[in-house]
This record gives structure tokens, C-alpha cells and sequence, in this order.
């Protein structure tokens, strides 16, 4: 419930049965109410206060505009929306360097910049170690902290580190669903497919309000695996505007015989070439053209 106006803003049913639910249940519980309010993309309770205070028309506090911004990217996923939040953001960080929300999300573009190649950041390793040795030091006890300790070592070739991390992050905060689907994705840029796509898929599971991009990993693992018809399921399911969606359609609609289909999302690709095609031979999920069995 909203406390300005006393409007509900979500609200869920829970069937627990007549005993106290196991440890399990308990947590997908707590996980479903977490990523349905206050989730890092699309919390409702989050979505609510942002979309509140850009309509009362008020000033908003510079610690709070960074997280309005972050809001708003999350709304379109669009190029533009991506180098307004980050400026937003790296303005904060000049005159806040400590805050360690900023540096939260400023790590977080740097994932976002490593995926989507906007060519918005450059030195994406550097400032991960920089964010990653901040963040350790003034809040090591948030599982961020250490997630972004996790990608720098994954950019120096330290995946039992990155591991290790990883493990300590979840350990610290197992309900965010956001992290959670970031982890997933950093497993598997350590080629630890499996692993990458459970969390990832944990993280569609829990409720139907979730960011259709995470449907790009699952699309590409089964792409890899051969199997055809489930990567174009997935790849159906990515709706966000960027070329990823495109490549991928365009892609696996030639194995499942569907030229005319490849054809329309090629015209489509060619249509976003003001995104960044050099940057698909960079990803980190390694997409190939063609599968490898």
C-alpha cells in the first residue's frame, strides 16, 4: 500500500496449507514478494514511487534522480534512455564518489554495456575493479559488492575466484531475482551453461512480472544445443527494440525453414544498424551463426 495515498499498489495470495511452509516454500515466498515490489527492473512498489514523483512536478533529490533514471531507462530499454541514466549517474559519482548506490548502478550499466554494446562506456574492466574495490570497502556486506568483485575476475581470468564470489553474493541475498539473472549470465560468460540458465530461469519462474530480455540467454543456450523450435520459443519472447532479438530470429528461422521469416528479421536487423554490430563478436553469451551440431 502506497503511504501518500493509501492506494494498493500489489497484492498476491500465498496457498501455504495448514503447516508452516518448509524453508523452500518460505523463500519463494519471500522471493516472489521481493521481485513483485521493490525488483530492481520491474518491481511494482519501485515502478509506483518513480512514476509518482515524475508526475508531482517536484524537484527531485540528487539521490534520488539516479534511481528515477534508472526507472526510466528500465521502462524502454532504448539507447538514448541507457546514455541519459548514465550521465544522471556519473554525475552523482562526481560529486558523491562514496555513494554507494551510484556505484551500484553505475557497475550495473557496465553490465548492461557489456550485453547490449550501446558503445555508451568505455574500459568496461577497469571501472568494474575500480566499482568492485569501492564497493568491498565501504559495504561489504551487500551482495553487490561482491557480485561486481565476481565480473572483475571473471575480465582477469579468474573464474575459481569469480566462483567463489558468486556464491558469497547469494549467500548474502538469495531473493533478489535481478542479481540472481545477472549471476546467471555471469556463469555463463565462465561457460558454465547450466548452472547460468537455472538461475536465470528461477528468475522468469518466480512471477509473471519480469523483464522479457531475460529470454535472450535461454534462447541462445538452446540455440547451442540444437534445439531449434525452443530457441525461436524464447527468441519469440524478447520483445525489448535492439538488434538482439532480430540476429537471433533471423538466425534460427533458417533452421527451422522459415527463409521468409529470416528475411523479415534481417530487414528488421538492418533497420536498428544504429546499435552497434561490432559489438556482437565481443558477447559475452558467444553467439554463434550457426550451430554447432
Amino acid at each position: 500500500m502506497h503511504s501518500l495515498n493509501q492506494r494498493i499498489v500489489w497484492a498476491h495470495t500465498f496457498e501455504l496449507g495448514e503447516s508452516y511452509p518448509d524453508e523452500l516454500t518460505c523463500q519463494q515466498v519471500f522471493k516472489r514478494i521481493s521481485h513483485d515490489t521493490i525488483g530492481f527492473e520491474k518491481g511494482i512498489a519501485h515502478d509506483h514511487w518513480a512514476r509518482q514523483i515524475l508526475e508531482s512536478g517536484r524537484p527531485i533529490p540528487p539521490h534520488q534522480q539516479i534511481l528515477v533514471a534508472y526507472r526510466q531507462y528500465c521502462w524502454g530499454l532504448s539507447q538514448d534512455g541507457f546514455h541519459t541514466a548514465l550521465h544522471i549517474c556519473k554525475k552523482r559519482l562526481e560529486l558523491h564518489p562514496q555513494d554507494v548506490t551510484a556505484l551500484i548502478l553505475f557497475g550495473d550499466y557496465c553490465g548492461w554495456e557489456y550485453i547490449m554494446k550501446y558503445q555508451a562506456i568505455s574500459h568496461i574492466e577497469e571501472h568494474v575493479e575500480q566499482i568492485a574495490a569501492a564497493l568491498l570497502r565501504l559495504a561489504p556486506g551487500n551482495a553487490y559488492s561482491h557480485f561486481f568483485y565476481a565480473l572483475a575476475c571473471m575480465f582477469n581470468g579468474e573464474d575459481a575466484a569469480a566462483v567463489e564470489a558468486m556464491m558469497r553474493s547469494q549467500a548474502i541475498n538469495s531473493l533478489d531475482s535481478h542479481l540472481n539473472n545477472s549471476i546467471g549470465l555471469l556463469h555463463i560468460a565462465l561457460e558454465q551453461w547450466e548452472a547460468g540458465v537455472e538461475l536465470i530461469q528461477d528468475s522468469i519462474n518466480i512471477s509473471p512480472i519480469y523483464p522479457n530480455w531475460y529470454h535472450l540467454a535461454l534462447c541462445i543456450y538452446h540455440y547451442r544445443e540444437g534445439r531449434h523450435l525452443a530457441a525461436m520459443r524464447e527468441a519469440n519472447k524478447v520483445k525489448f527494440r535492439h538488434l538482439w532479438g532480430s540476429v537471433l530470429r533471423a538466425a534460427i528461422s533458417q533452421h527451422v525453414h522459415l527463409p521468409e521469416k529470416s528475411t523479415q528479421e534481417y530487414g528488421q536487423l538492418k533497420k536498428e544498424a544504429h546499435y552497434v554490430f561490432r559489438g556482437l563478436a565481443e558477447c559475452p553469451l558467444k553467439l554463434a551463426t550457426t550451430s554447432p551440431n
